[in-house]
């Protein structure tokens, strides 16, 4: 009589990890669905958004390095006072308003 009992338990177990599995795998397939339909949109939103982009400036060439030259040196005196490093600021504020590519701000912070 306990044989049976232990042979119910050791089904038991198998059809629980069974049903683990399959969830498993069922929320694997649905993550990978999720993550090539977002890189789908991401690619197609970019290809709209490139040809809507506007390069040229109405700026002369000396704006951009004179205000990035007038922010720093501001920048460093606040960060100087406020006893945290400049680079803290600088990457977040000169790559949010002006038109240098991230990676050129970060290398220079």
């Amino acid at each position: 009589m306990k044989l049976t009992i232990f042979n119910n338990c050791n089904d038991n177990i198998k059809i629980m990890q069974n049903i683990i599995a399959n969830k498993i795998f069922l929320i694997s397939v649905f993550s990978i669905v999720c993550i090539f339909f977002d890189s789908f949109l991401m690619i197609l939103e970019a290809s709209n958004s490139v040809s809507s982009v506007d390069t040229t400036s109405s700026m002369p060439w000396w704006f951009w390095p004179l205000s990035l030259f007038i922010v720093s040196f501001l920048l460093g005196i606040v960060a100087v006072l406020g006893g945290i490093g400049g680079g803290v600021l600088f990457v977040p504020i000169v790559g949010g308003f002006f038109p240098f590519h991230l990676d050129f701000v970060r290398g220079a912070g």
